[in-house]
């Protein structure tokens, strides 16, 4: 049985190292590690190609889909985020049972994608980051 989501929330580091909350949440999808691979097939291999593991993990990339709110502080923090080319840590906090587990890590924020427009409802915006380095899984403290 799966937990429920409800109460997901997203935590990025800004520019002066101070950790914030992305606020009006509606989605996190957490990165997903895939190990590249290399073929090393040779004149006398049969059959079929042959591959190798790498040796490092691609750690993949995490998307956080938000409601968009144009020149709040938070809109201000990550279009300027989109200017920083090194890694700053991110942690994502979800339902695990009765408590709350975290995933966190090094990310850089590679995209911030403001939807449609619509006439009546809300906007909504996309955040992606590529991870960078391996994600930490752990009870939230």
């Amino acid at each position: 049985m799966s937990n429920g989501n409800f109460g997901a929330e997203f935590w990025f580091t800004d520019i002066v190292d101070a950790e914030f909350e992305i606020p009006e949440v509606l989605s996190v999808t957490p990165s997903n590690p895939t190990r590249p691979t290399y073929q090393n097939s040779h004149h006398k291999t049969v059959d079929a190609h042959t591959y190798e593991g790498e040796a490092l993990l691609e750690p993949g990339t995490l998307t956080v889909q938000i409601n968009y709110l144009s020149g709040s502080d938070v809109d201000l923090k990550l279009l300027a985020m989109l200017n920083y080319k090194s890694p700053k840590p991110y942690r994502s906090v979800h339902n695990a049972g009765a408590t709350k587990r975290k995933i966190s890590g090094t990310a850089i924020l590679t995209g911030y994608a403001p939807g449609a427009m619509p006439i009546t409802g809300k906007q909504e915006a996309t955040l992606t980051f590529q991870a960078s380095g391996a994600a930490v899984h752990a009870a939230n403290s």
